[in-house]
């Protein structure tokens, strides 16, 4: 998951947004580890923290949030993600 923030205080429009994509992988990731998706820019994101359950084989990571300089960048932000397969 990826959490898009900006440097204004928009939270009567609906920030921050939140984004997720799933996928299958042997990785198992630590924190402090880079996630690189080519769906931003800046392609290369910091995972935060690390959720993990083992019975049911699930591995659930949060990434350092994104900073937009305003709202129109952050819906940007949100936009390209879900034209990514991000949800």
């Amino acid at each position: 998951m990826i959490k898009i923030t900006n440097k204004e205080d928009d939270s009567k429009i609906g920030f921050p947004y939140h984004l997720q994509k799933s996928f299958e992988s042997n990785v198992i990731p630590h924190k402090n580890d880079i996630i690189e998706d080519c769906t931003w820019e800046e392609p290369q994101h910091k995972i935060k923290e690390i959720i993990i359950n083992y019975e049911d084989d699930i591995c659930c990571i949060e990434l350092e949030e994104m900073v937009a300089d305003d709202s129109q960048e952050a819906q940007s932000y949100y936009k390209e993600g879900l034209s990514n397969r991000w949800i």
